[in-house]
């Protein structure tokens, strides 16, 4: 376990969840998903095929991270290409709840409070995901200190 597995089961969880929202699959009637917003903007990144590759992948992150299955006991885990993609389709992904959020603003939306300060860390983390170079996995050391939204500029 560690930093390292809560850190990974995080972007997995969070990009099941955003992608569920924009693509969703058998939702529930109380299931909030994105055509209940009514927004006609473009805000969508993901082609056919990379929406494909990411709903095959998530079939992995629900046997590996969702539910308690045989598939642990039977297949390895994620590898280093896996854990890759993994953080190219959170990005992708981001930026996309990024888009539809501005979208959904410039539409007349409106943030209250609370929901004001998750936007503003959304926009926060996503920038700074996106300036900072990434580190192949084994090739450099691992940050000096963990991020913190509340010190990332805006």
């Amino acid at each position: 376990m560690g930093t390292a597995q809560i850190a990974h089961d995080v972007i997995r969880l969070k990009s099941r969840l955003i992608l569920d929202f924009f693509y969703p699959t058998n939702p529930q009637s109380d299931d909030m998903i994105v055509d209940d917003f009514k927004i006609s903007g473009s805000y969508t990144t993901l082609n056919s095929n990379e929406v494909q590759e990411l709903k095959q992948f998530v079939r992995r992150v629900n046997k590996w991270t969702i539910h308690l299955s045989w598939t642990r006991t039977e297949k390895p885990e994620y590898s280093k290409t896996d854990r890759e993609l993994m953080e190219k389709y959170a990005l992708d992904l981001l930026a996309m709840a990024s888009k539809f959020i501005e979208e959904c603003l410039s539409n007349g939306f409106q943030l209250g409070d609370l929901p004001n300060l998750y936007h503003d860390n959304l926009q926060r983390l996503h920038a700074h995901l996106i300036r900072t170079p990434r580190i192949e996995e084994g090739k450099g050391k691992r940050p000096a200190r963990q991020i913190c939204l509340e010190d990332l500029s805006p």
